[in-house]
């Protein structure tokens, strides 16, 4: 069991990493907690309630492009956090960008009809989202169907991108989906979104 979450967890940092422009990539070692972004200011703790933080990587010297992850503690999965930012370009590019990275990948079907999800309530009106499913042994290693989540929010004055990915095992869809919901919740985003 222990390898197999290991090679789903590589797996998701792999298809985390593809979905985010090529550039230099520094995982943080030995991260404070709380880890505080940079240049954003949102504070990543490193245990939340149902949560415990795994990676934190940097995409640039600054620190101004960041994602954290956390693996959830009641079901096996990933969850990773990205504050970037938006340099004037518009949500949907982004979207676009990161939806195209994850079809890209063999296996994979995105899931249409679901109505879009929203991670952050008012402050943040622009939210674009997606749900995709991956083909058991799509990864390269034995795993079973695979759900993930893509969610991408623009904050008001166009500063800062936030994405959350998610991947998680199928059966496990709709505790996944209040799990993101939740972990939104316990983390205080007004640094970015301004309340």
């Amino acid at each position: 069991m222990r390898q197999l979450i290991r090679h789903l967890a590589a797996a998701l940092l792999a298809a985390l990493i593809l979905a985010v422009p090529a550039q230099a990539q520094t995982e943080v070692k030995d991260a404070p907690d709380p880890y505080v972004h940079r240049v954003a200011g949102v504070r990543f703790p490193e245990a939340l309630p149902g949560f415990s933080r795994g990676w934190v990587f940097e995409y640039d010297e600054q620190g101004a492009d960041a994602s954290v992850g956390y693996k959830p503690q009641d079901i096996r999965g990933e969850m990773t956090l990205y504050v970037y930012p938006s340099a004037g370009v518009p949500c949907s590019v982004w979207f676009e960008d990161a939806d195209r990275a994850v079809m890209n990948r063999a296996g994979v079907t995105r899931k249409n009809g679901q109505e879009a999800t929203r991670l952050l309530a008012g402050s943040v009106p622009e939210q674009v989202s997606s749900r995709y499913k991956f083909a058991p042994g799509s990864y390269g290693f034995d795993h079973p169907e695979l759900v993930s989540f893509l969610w991408v929010g623009c904050v008001p004055g166009g500063d800062w991108i936030i994405k959350y990915r998610g991947t998680f095992d199928a059966p496990d869809e709709a505790k996944a989906a209040a799990l993101a919901e939740q972990l939104f919740a316990a983390i205080d985003w007004t640094p970015v979104t301004g309340g």
